[in-house]
């Protein structure tokens, strides 16, 4: 096909260039041609590159932000079960009503972002007078610990999508340059065709028909990996 829908996958270009550039590499008379179809394949392997490079980050990214997410759990079920032992099993008493006011599931189940939020409030209660500095030693430092690595699995993600994102578009304008070579390419056999009295099932031959679709080898990731998010 001489120019192909976008959203299809960037392989089923790639193919389509390579068969045209052999194609016309085949004849002097249209060896010619065939300059601006080798150029841009060349530059298909870094492209390749960078998309799978910035998957790569965003699944990487998406894995730390869900084990950070459990380690904000973690330290809150810690925490929990620490407060409890020093309110002698007492849900009531003041201290641990401060903490867990809904208990401990409706604190941890959470995605990150929010679960960042609740362990920030739980650290500042804990400056409360209901707990003394050897609880509190107990604690503070752990979650705050866990605060920042959670944050830091946020600011990891944003970024790691921001990239993705770059990636697709390039991507995509790599495809659409592939459609518009291929286009100018079809119209210079076209061309050719006329001067030599072929038809335009001549022209056709250089480029590869829609029997070839290779969409099942589909090797760009959706906008989000498909990962439970943190």
């Amino acid at each position: 096909m001489r120019s192909l829908p976008l959203n299809r996958s960037v392989f089923v270009f790639w193919d389509n260039l390579v068969y045209a550039e052999a194609a016309l590499l085949a004849t002097p008379e249209t060896a010619p041609f065939a300059d601006v179809l080798t150029a841009h394949l060349a530059t298909f392997g870094p492209l390749l590159e960078q998309d799978l490079g910035a998957r790569r980050g965003l699944l990487q990214a998406y894995a730390r932000g869900r084990i950070a997410d459990g380690g904000v759990d973690d330290r809150l079920r810690t925490l929990h079960a620490d407060a409890l032992h020093a309110a002698r099993q007492d849900r009531d008493a003041p201290g641990f009503r401060a903490l867990f006011p809904d208990g401990l599931a409706e604190r941890i189940r959470h995605a990150l972002a929010r679960q960042l939020v609740i362990a920030a409030d739980v650290v500042e209660k804990l400056s409360l007078r209901h707990f003394d500095d050897a609880f509190r030693a107990a604690h503070v430092p752990a979650l705050q610990a866990a605060i920042e690595a959670g944050r830091a699995a946020l600011e990891a993600r944003r970024k790691a999508e921001l990239a993705r994102t770059e990636a697709r578009l390039d991507v995509q304008a790599w495809k659409e340059e592939a459609n518009a070579l291929c286009l100018a390419t079809y119209s210079q056999l076209l061309a050719l065709a006329a001067r030599e009295r072929r038809g335009r099932a001549w022209a056709d031959a250089f480029f590869l028909g829609e029997t070839r679709d290779r969409a099942a080898d589909e090797p760009e990731a959706p906008d989000a990996p498909d990962v439970p998010t943190a």
